[in-house]
């Protein structure tokens, strides 16, 4: 026996008393067409189209459900479904109009000044790391109050806690944020101790602009004011002492020391 097709009054009463035919008439009659109707208005995305489809029959069920009247249903959900469709093409042209947004201040920003937003970056990393260093109460406080934007009583009702609490929980959050930022900040470059390295360095640069190492013949220190000699100068020599092994040779030879003269005389 067929089944009998349900007029708009009886099948909008079988969605009110959730009649089971009159669900199976939805599906039947309604849907395909509302479908076909939404999918060649988003580009043919079906995914799209299928939330946008269901939203619009969940719609029109609450609507018999709270005893709206609807003569055409057909029409009605086609007029739901044109209006779901334009707040989501309204909506994706805002938030694309917002990214464009961003990124061209972005763009002006960084030809204007990269070495400003370098810091920006360096100062965001900071932050991020010592909100991560910090205990899960302080930094589930702060991004509610910072990031989310939530008061202080919300906070209170999320922490199980006062207001008074709250608020006690949000200094002593602060102070702890303030006091790793201060303990990870990097230290301004100063000028460098007596005692460093790079001082020392400086110093024989200084003394000894021609970069010979210092053991190097000439480059002997010596008291302030002294020249070293220079290239190709014999240094004076010393007189040996009387266990010199140098002096007994000299004595041994003397005649190699002595004009001809003498040698004969002696």
């Amino acid at each position: 026996m067929a089944r009998p097709i349900l007029n708009n009054a009886d099948f909008i009463d079988g969605l009110r008393n959730q009649d089971p035919a009159a669900a199976k008439h939805l599906n039947e009659c309604f849907v395909p067409s509302v479908w076909r109707f939404v999918f060649f208005r988003v580009d043919r995305n079906a995914h799209l189209a299928e939330d946008i489809v269901a939203e619009t029959v969940l719609q029109l069920i609450s609507a018999a459900a709270s005893e709206v009247a609807i003569e055409n249903p057909g029409a009605w959900l086609r007029t739901v479904a044109a209006r779901r469709v334009q707040d989501h093409y309204r909506a994706a042209a805002r938030v694309q109009h917002l990214i464009e947004q961003a990124a061209q201040q972005a763009e002006r920003t960084d030809d204007q000044d990269p070495a400003r937003m370098h810091d920006t970056k360096l100062k965001r990393q900071c932050v991020r790391e010592a909100m991560d260093g910090l205990p899960d109460t302080y930094r589930m406080a702060l991004e509610w109050k910072y990031i989310e934007q939530l008061t202080v009583q919300v906070i209170a009702q999320r922490l199980d806690t006062s207001h008074k609490g709250a608020e006690s929980i949000l200094f002593r959050a602060r102070n702890a944020l303030r006091k790793r930022l201060q303990s990870e900040a990097p230290s301004p470059p100063g000028p460098q101790a007596a005692g460093s390295p790079n001082s020392q360095s400086s110093t024989d640069v200084a003394s000894n602009p021609s970069g010979a190492p210092s053991n190097a013949p000439g480059n002997t220190p010596g008291p302030p004011g002294n020249i070293p000699d220079p290239p190709g100068k014999i240094p004076d020599q010393q007189e040996p002492s009387a266990d010199d092994p140098r002096r007994t040779s000299m004595q041994e030879r003397p005649t190699l020391f002595l004009s001809p003269r003498f040698a004969r005389e002696s």
